[in-house]
């Protein structure tokens, strides 16, 4: 059975998530919506105030780049690779 390192982490920069294999994300800001995008494509995510998100990939997978930036960012999130 195989582990998974999973890494708790406060973002208040814009941030590119590179090489994981789940994410769950929650926007702490008090007043400013963050938005996450899979880079180079021009669809996004936007996630006001205390909303949350979490991804995973297929088994054996990788989540593709994913850039998340905001006004005043701040934002926990918990990734594995």
């Amino acid at each position: 059975m195989s582990t998974q390192q999973l890494k708790f982490e406060r973002l208040s920069t814009t941030t590119t998530l590179s090489g994981i294999t789940t994410l769950a994300i929650v926007n702490q800001s008090s007043s400013n919506s963050l938005t996450l995008t899979i880079s180079g494509q021009s669809t996004n995510i936007t996630l006001a105030t205390g909303q949350s998100l979490s991804l995973s990939a297929s088994s054996g997978f990788q989540l593709p780049d994913i850039d998340v930036s905001g006004t005043s960012l701040t934002a926990d999130i918990i990734t594995s690779i």
